[in-house]
């Protein structure tokens, strides 16, 4: 719903540490849940300054983007950020402070690429479900850990169930 956007939408506010300062590069597909809410809500709305580029694939015209117009948040996923930074040289990613990857299992691989790249960004990795909401975990900014999913956001409640016995477990 609009509501579950926009309470999604101020909850990731706060857990990756955004500000109007900020400048963000968005190329996901605005389809997707993810895509919708990072790349076209959270700027208009948060008051973000955004510049999209309609092809996530090319990792060539991206690279120059983020040299060029110096986001400092991205969000992404694992692949493709791991295929931008295969390209990128130090200097061309060093204005990117936050980067927000979902829609897979963030690699350690790309947690050590990434810190050669451009030692200064970190990478927090979100979890969501479409059908429930973009976002509804983040390794929040203080407190990373890496290979989780993260603590819920806030407004977002999680119960895990077995699925023989349908008990919610501890």
């Amino acid at each position: 719903t609009h509501r579950n956007l926009l309470v999604n939408l101020r909850a990731g506010l706060l857990a990756f540490d955004a500000h109007t300062h900020d400048s963000l590069l968005g190329f996901l597909p605005p389809f997707h849940s993810f895509g919708l809410l990072s790349n076209v809500l959270l700027a208009h709305l948060a008051g973000i300054r955004c510049t999209r580029f309609a092809d996530p694939t090319d990792v060539q015209a991206l690279r120059r983007l983020i040299r060029d117009c110096q986001p400092s948040l991205l969000f992404t996923t694992p692949t493709m950020f791991e295929r931008i930074l295969s390209v990128s040289r130090p200097d061309e990613m060093s204005s990117l402070r936050r980067v927000v990857t979902g829609a897979e299992k963030c690699p350690e691989r790309l947690f050590d690429l990434c810190h050669r790249i451009s030692p200064e960004t970190t990478i927090l990795e979100g979890y969501g479900i479409t059908e429930c909401s973009p976002v509804i975990s983040i390794n929040r900014v203080n407190s990373q850990r890496r290979g989780t999913a993260g603590l819920p956001i806030d407004h977002v409640d999680i119960k895990v169930i077995d699925v023989d016995t349908e008990r919610v477990l501890e």
